[in-house]
C-alpha cells in the first residue's frame, strides 16, 4: 500500500538521502568517483527539476570517463534520484522495465 500523500519524502528529501548514502559509502566503494566530471561541480546541476538544467547534467556525462561505473550504481540502486551516469530517473525506470521484460521473455522462450 502507499504511503499518504503527506508522509511521502520531497525531493529535497531524496536527495539528501541519495547523497547522503553516497558520501556515507552506502552504495559500496565509489573510486572511480576521483575521477568523475561532476565532481567539482555544483551538484544541483545533477538533481535539478528543469528540463533544461538536467540536459546540461546529462551533457556533461557524455564526456565523462567514468560514466558506466556511475550508471551501473544508479541502476543497481533505483532509490538514487536525479542524474546519474548520463540518464535521469524516468529513463533508469525504463531501462529496468525493459531489462525485465527482456528477462521474463528469455525464461519464457
Amino acid at each position: 500500500m502507499a504511503e499518504p500523500l503527506e508522509h511521502m519524502p520531497s525531493d529535497n528529501e531524496r536527495v539528501n538521502r541519495a547523497l547522503v548514502g553516497v558520501t556515507n559509502g552506502n552504495f559500496g566503494p565509489l573510486d572511480w568517483y576521483e575521477q568523475a566530471a561532476c565532481r567539482n561541480r555544483d551538484s544541483r546541476l545533477w538533481f535539478s527539476s528543469y528540463r533544461r538544467t538536467i540536459d546540461g547534467a546529462i551533457g556533461v556525462c557524455r564526456r565523462c570517463p567514468v560514466r558506466p561505473a556511475c550508471l551501473a550504481l544508479a541502476m543497481e540502486h533505483p532509490e538514487l534520484v536525479g542524474v546519474w551516469g548520463g540518464t535521469d530517473e524516468t529513463e533508469r525506470a525504463q531501462a529496468r522495465r525493459e531489462a525485465c521484460r527482456q528477462a521474463r521473455q528469455r525464461r519464457e522462450g
